[in-house]
């Protein structure tokens, strides 16, 4: 994140950021494995508060608007939003090949 939230970072897929800043994906599925009870956790949240909904994938209903009160990791996270998506835009299959996560 916080990589990403910079402004002068330009979006970009999953094996680009590998490509140029590999230190970044070092521990990325360690990281990812003891995130995903969380991140569950959230998306759950997120469909129970109504702003999406889950069928055959996750749609967004309505934005959350996050302020101040969120802390600043979230604020962090609104910052990095726009690369994120370019991160994660790539097919699941490149994602778990190129950021290295163990299956």
């Amino acid at each position: 994140i916080k990589f990403l939230k910079n402004g002068n970072v330009r979006p970009r897929e999953a094996a680009a950021l590998a490509a140029i800043r590999p230190d970044l994906i070092l521990n990325f599925s360690e990281r990812f494995y003891s995130g995903l009870p969380i991140s569950l956790n959230a998306v759950q949240i997120v469909i129970a508060g109504g702003f999406a909904s889950l069928d055959s994938e996750i749609r967004f209903e309505r934005a959350l608007q996050v302020d101040k009160s969120f802390g600043n990791r979230a604020n962090d996270i609104v910052k990095a939003a726009n690369n994120l998506a370019a991160l994660l835009s790539s097919p699941v299959e490149e994602l778990y090949l190129n950021l290295r996560v163990k299956l």
